[in-house]
């Protein structure tokens, strides 16, 4: 009769502490994405309730708003003064995101609107035409200024219309307004003749993919803990003991 195997755990140390540190690590990046999963789901449900409701912001002083608000705003566009941000890929081409400035009915405050996508040229010397827009109320969603981007060289003031732009924060806009700039931009709904309707992207990575690459990692993290125990233990001898016998 054979004598029962008991389990034995005998680790090694060097090569317990490298399994804490991996195994940690991997169940760390696991939670990491779940909580990604949910800031991005929160976001999703924000920018659902914001879509809700339209709120007037004619007012300069009528700050108080969330980024994805759906906006109203009564003035009108200037007529000379236009933004182009470059190298805007869309449908695989190139082109510029177009930005022109919308003042309030009483000229009292600036609103940076973003209108669309417009191709651009081969030669990089030649500019799209700018469609003139004499819209005198407009609607769109606020967006929030992106943080201040990296740029190789810092933006030039414009001496000519339309100015081509690298980067879309709020400090470049400002330079050329005499009065405030609100502090959000304007995506506007409506399409316009000449110019594509370019898509806010509101997140780049669903919840479900965060969730997929929190399974993956937890997973890893399982193997890991699998592989340990068999280098560790008798882990295998002792399960092969539990296993029925054949009569």
């Amino acid at each position: 009769m054979l004598s029962a195997v008991a389990f034995k755990f005998h680790p090694n140390f060097w090569l317990s502490l490298l399994f804490v540190a991996c195994f940690s690590a991997l169940v760390y990046l696991g939670i990491w994405q779940l909580h990604r999963a949910e800031e991005k789901q929160q976001i999703i449900i924000a920018e659902a309730n914001h879509q809700q409701s339209q709120r007037d912001i004619s007012s300069a002083a009528n700050v108080d708003i969330a980024s994805g608000q759906r906006v109203l705003i009564n003035g009108n566009f200037s007529p000379r003064i236009n933004f182009l941000l470059d190298n805007q890929m869309y449908h695989r081409q190139f082109g510029y995101l177009l930005f022109t400035p919308f003042y309030n009915s009483d000229r009292s405050a600036v609103y940076m609107t973003v209108r669309g996508w417009l191709r651009g040229s081969l030669d990089r010397k030649i500019l799209p035409e700018i469609p003139a827009n004499n819209s005198v109320s407009v609607s769109g969603e606020a967006v929030s200024f992106t943080e201040k981007s990296f740029a190789l060289a810092d933006e030039q003031y414009a001496q000519q219309w339309p100015a081509v732009i690298q980067t879309k924060d709020f400090e470049n806009f400002q330079q050329y307004f005499d009065m405030p700039l609100y502090p959000y931009l304007i995506w506007l709904d409506a399409a316009e003749s000449g110019v594509e309707k370019f898509e806010r992207i509101v997140i780049n990575v669903a919840p479900e993919k965060h969730q997929a690459y929190a399974l993956q990692w937890f997973s890893m993290a399982a193997v890991l803990l699998l592989l340990y125990l068999i280098n560790s233990s008798n882990l295998i001898a002792y399960i092969k003991q539990q296993l029925p016998r054949e009569q």
